[in-house]
């Protein structure tokens, strides 16, 4: 019997010409380091038009809900992680790639961002650029959903709040009713510490919690997305 969920969980990396064969960390830091003016950015309609037309997703901006988390606790941009890790005689790709070898989850991970269950429709492009830049939010979608619930940013709340149902992210951020009487948006962590004042894993123990979680929601949300399609 077919998987429902698996054409959710298909690695759209595995479609190009990428120098990376069957692993998926190195086919992963050998999109991010990537020079080929053809290739663009995996979530983009063109690559998945027929996924999305059937979810009902219309024409707009498509954007990741987290990406790979650095194993040595950093925050860097994609294209400069890529080049220190592939590059063999640094300090820096030494430990990462130890760190990497030694974690199944980052293996998996890496086969599971570039994703349909790990892309979803986004307000506008500042929304886009704010998640990935703000250091309170650092690209996770939790934070983000915290973040315009401390700013109050109306227009960005309601599309939360609108929106969580319709893109199955039940599993990334709550709506609760205040003393108030008015709804509030609230990021479920994804490791049990994790905040706007601490958005990154510090820890070991708080990486791996951070990997597992990762893992789990993607897989969740390909079986809600399938859903939407029976």
């Amino acid at each position: 019997m077919i998987d429902a969920s698996q054409p959710f969980l298909e690695d759209k990396k595995q479609t190009l010409a990428l120098d990376g064969g069957d692993d998926p960390v190195r086919l992963i830091l050998a999109y991010f380091s990537t020079d080929n003016e053809n290739i663009d950015e995996l979530e983009k309609l063109k690559y998945n038009q027929t996924m999305y037309r059937r979810l009902g997703w219309q024409d707009g901006s498509f954007k990741a809900l987290f990406r790979l988390p650095d194993p040595q606790y950093k925050f860097v941009k994609k294209k400069t992680l890529a080049g220190k890790m592939l590059r063999p005689a640094t300090i820096y790709s030494a430990v990462s790639r130890e760190l990497l070898a030694r974690k199944s989850q980052y293996r998996e991970l890496a086969a599971l961002t570039h994703t349909v269950a790990n892309f979803m429709p986004c307000p506008c492009f500042s929304y886009n650029a704010l998640k990935g830049c703000k250091e309170q939010v650092r690209d996770f979608l939790p934070l983000m959903a915290d973040y315009v619930e401390r700013q109050g940013d109306q227009a960005w709340k309601d599309w939360f709040l609108f929106n969580r149902e319709k893109y199955c992210l039940e599993d990334y951020y709550h709506i609760d009713t205040g003393e108030d009487h008015a709804a509030h948006i609230k990021g479920i962590p994804f490791f049990r510490s994790q905040s706007l004042d601490h958005p990154l894993p510090r820890t070991e123990e708080e990486l791996i919690e951070c990997l597992d979680e990762m893992i789990t929601r993607i897989r969740a949300r390909a079986c809600r997305l399938s859903g939407i399609l029976n």
